[in-house]
């Protein structure tokens, strides 16, 4: 009798597992999925530093393209605009001069450079000659005729250092010369765009129609290069994301439609699967029901199939 009992007891509670197990396993089949809805989001940064001078826009509002976001403050910018101006016309006033040439005074200065060093060259010359009968009747030593031949053949050298610089004056300067003063005109002149293409950054506009979704740094707050003042959305970039586990991947093929429920506008609307990407962390591997296998996590991403201007980033999507 007691084995009975004891038999019917094993009996009832070996079934009782096993319909808690498939219990359990409807469940988890059923179990809802649960995403979130994303919106494109858009940085707008400047590419200088500086302070916020002024804020446009407010969080929410709906901007066109052009239209002015912030402005920045920068005097060292506006230092930098004075500097390359300076060097800029500093470079071409060489440039020009050294197109021109000399002037007619600093050439007409140079002949008569070369004249005078000639007259001297000519006296020097005469000089030279009346020593040297001298020198050979005895009538003075070797050594005043050896000063007299120095003093002629420097003369001589002076005449022709001055003619050299005079036909310098009339030429002008030479091609290298031109070229290179030309080459630092250019070069002046793309500093200067340098700097005015940073400066004409200083004021942000909207690339394109998008909503304010959040204003980071207020007028007065210091804006360094490349860190976002305000953040657009763009509401027609609109997606879905969800998690998945391998084996419900067949379900979501890349291309596959389904039905969603978003609870925020109370209404179910139609997505398609646009993407999977697995994730990365190892914690989202589970065990599955074959004990030989190891079931991983799956991202998958769906866009809708009509862009609902109602979606906003955050709301929850029930998969139907």
């Amino acid at each position: 009798m007691r084995i009975a009992v004891r038999f019917r007891v094993m009996v009832l509670l070996l079934l009782s597992i096993s319909l808690l197990g498939c219990w359990h396993w409807q469940q988890e089949q059923h179990q809802p999925i649960y995403g979130q809805v994303e919106l494109q989001d858009i940085r707008i940064a400047a590419k200088v530093p500086g302070r916020v001078e002024a804020v446009m826009v407010k969080p929410g509002q709906m901007v066109e393209a052009g239209d002015l976001l912030f402005r920045i403050h920068s005097p060292e910018l506006n230092a930098k605009l004075a500097q390359a101006e300076a060097a800029r016309d500093a470079a071409f006033a060489v440039s020009q001069r050294t197109e021109s040439g000399a002037r007619q005074e600093e050439i007409e200065m140079a002949r008569l450079e070369y004249h005078r060093a000639q007259t001297q060259a000519q006296l020097l010359a005469t000089t030279h000659e009346r020593m040297r009968s001298l020198h050979e009747e005895g009538l003075i030593s070797r050594q005043q005729y050896d000063e007299i031949q120095a003093q002629r053949q420097a003369a001589l050298d002076q005449q022709a250092q001055a003619r050299a610089r005079w036909q310098l004056a009339n030429s002008g300067a030479h091609d290298q010369e031109r070229a290179a003063s030309q080459a630092q005109a250019r070069q002046a002149t793309a500093a200067l765009a340098e700097v005015e293409a940073l400066l004409a950054d200083i004021e942000q506009r909207a690339p394109r129609s998008a909503q304010v979704a959040d204003v980071i740094l207020q007028p007065g707050e210091l804006a360094p290069a490349g860190l976002p003042v305000v953040t657009l959305l763009l509401p027609e970039e609109q997606w879905a994301m969800f998690t998945l586990r391998e084996d419900q991947l067949p379900n979501f093929a890349i291309g596959q439609q389904f039905s969603a429920y978003v609870p925020a506008i109370e209404d179910e609307l139609q997505f398609v699967v646009s993407r999977w990407q697995a994730l990365p962390d190892f914690a989202t591997w589970r065990q599955g029901r074959d004990l030989s296998m190891h079931l991983r996590s799956f991202q998958v991403e769906a866009r809708p199939v009509n862009p609902d201007p109602r979606l906003q980033p955050g709301m929850t999507l029930v998969v139907l």
